[in-house]
């Protein structure tokens, strides 16, 4: 690969001599702005911070719309309980010999 491949705004601007020689060795590299390499940073740089931006912007947003109480949300006494939402046993695991007797009355052996 070229670096004009990887980075195309780097790639000489179009009706220059670099453009002229690059294309001589490389036939497939199109025109690009002619950035330097830190013209090329600087661009990668704006575009992270645009893009860290909105996603600071759009977890804010959705963090607001989240806090609406329409949305039912649970008291601090329902956060940590299971019990509301899920199916939990009483008490820790039942033993093994309370699980096995469960079992024992539920099949039916005929002979």
């Amino acid at each position: 690969f070229s670096l004009y491949q990887i980075f195309p705004g780097r790639a000489p601007a179009e009706n220059t001599t670099k453009y002229a020689e690059v294309t001589s060795q490389f036939s497939v590299i199109k025109p690009g702005y002619g950035w330097t390499a830190g013209k090329q940073a600087a661009m990668q740089a704006a575009a992270l911070c645009l893009t860290l931006g909105m996603a600071t912007v759009g977890g804010i947003v959705v963090g607001l719309i989240l806090r609406i109480p329409f949305w039912d949300q649970p008291t601090a006494d329902e956060v940590f309980d299971d019990a509301d939402f899920w199916e939990v046993p009483s008490e820790g695991v039942p033993d093994v010999e309370e699980r096995q007797s469960e079992v024992n009355d539920t099949v039916e052996v005929k002979m």
